[in-house]
C-alpha cells in the first residue's frame, strides 16, 4: 500500500495554468467551447480571480452561477469539482466532475481530477481505469503519471508504478520531485535498500525543505 500521498503538490487541474495543465492544443472541443455566453464566461472569470485570492467559497458561488447561465459549461463543472475537492467536500466534488464528464467523456482535466478524487477516497481499484484514461489522453502530463503510479502502487502493480514515477519526474522535473519520494518507498518495500536510499537522497537534494523531510531522514536512517 502507498503509505503517503503527495506532500506539497497542488495537482488539482483548474482552467488556468497549473502543474500538469495541458496545453490548449490538447483540450477537447468541448473544453474549448465557443458557445459559452458572455455572462457565463464573466462569472467563470470572476471565480478564477477569487480562487487565486484564496476565496474558495466565493469562487464556488460564481462557478455555480456560470453553470446556471450555461448548463453545458464543462470547465466550470471541472473547476467547481476542483474547488470542492480542495475543501475536502468529496461527494459534491465527485458529482461536479462526473457531470463534466457526462458532457464530454474525453475531457482530460475532469478525468484526471476524478481519478485524483477517487485516489484520495482510497478507492484505488476504481481510480485506476480513470487515471489510465487520463494518461492515454495526455501522456505528457506529469500529474497524470504521478497519480497513475500511486494507484498502481496501491494495487500492488509495483513494476508499472515504478515506471510511472520515473516518467512523472522526467516530465515534471523539480516540481514533481515528490515522485522520487514515492520511488524510495517502493524500493524500500521491495527490500532494495541501495536504490531506496538513492531515491530519498535525490528527493532531499531537490527539495531540502520538504514538509516530510524529517520522515525521509528517518527512513534513510533505517536503511543504514
Amino acid at each position: 500500500m502507498v503509505r503517503n500521498q503527495p506532500v506539497f503538490l497542488n495537482l488539482i487541474l483548474k482552467e488556468k495554468e497549473q502543474a500538469g495543465r495541458p496545453k490548449a492544443s490538447t483540450l477537447s472541443a468541448t473544453e474549448l467551447d465557443s458557445n459559452i455566453p458572455d455572462k457565463a464566461r464573466k462569472e467563470f472569470e470572476r471565480a478564477t480571480s477569487l480562487s487565486g485570492e484564496g476565496k474558495a467559497e466565493q469562487a464556488i458561488a460564481h462557478l455555480r452561477k456560470a453553470i446556471e447561465f450555461y448548463p453545458r459549461y464543462l470547465m466550470a463543472y471541472n473547476d467547481l469539482g476542483a474547488q470542492l475537492l480542495d475543501l475536502g467536500r468529496l461527494e459534491e466534488a465527485e458529482e461536479a466532475l462526473r457531470r463534466a464528464l457526462s458532457i464530454d467523456s474525453g475531457a482530460f482535466n475532469p478525468t484526471l481530477n476524478l481519478g485524483i478524487l477517487l485516489f484520495k477516497k482510497h478507492q484505488f481499484v476504481e481510480a485506476r481505469p480513470i487515471l489510465e484514461k487520463a494518461v492515454s489522453l495526455q501522456a505528457q502530463s506529469p500529474a497524470a503519471r504521478l497519480y497513475n503510479g500511486l494507484a498502481l502502487a496501491a494495487t500492488s502493480e509495483t513494476d508499472r508504478a515504478e515506471k510511472e514515477f520515473v516518467t512523472a519526474y522526467d516530465l515534471g522535473g523539480h516540481a514533481y520531485a515528490v515522485a522520487l519520494f514515492h520511488l524510495g518507498q517502493l524500493y524500500m518495500d521491495r527490500g532494495d535498500r541501495n536504490r531506496a536510499r538513492e531515491a530519498f537522497q535525490r528527493y532531499l537534494r531537490e527539495v531540502p525543505d520538504a514538509s516530510n523531510s524529517v520522515q525521509v531522514r528517518k527512513l534513510m536512517a533505517m536503511l543504514e
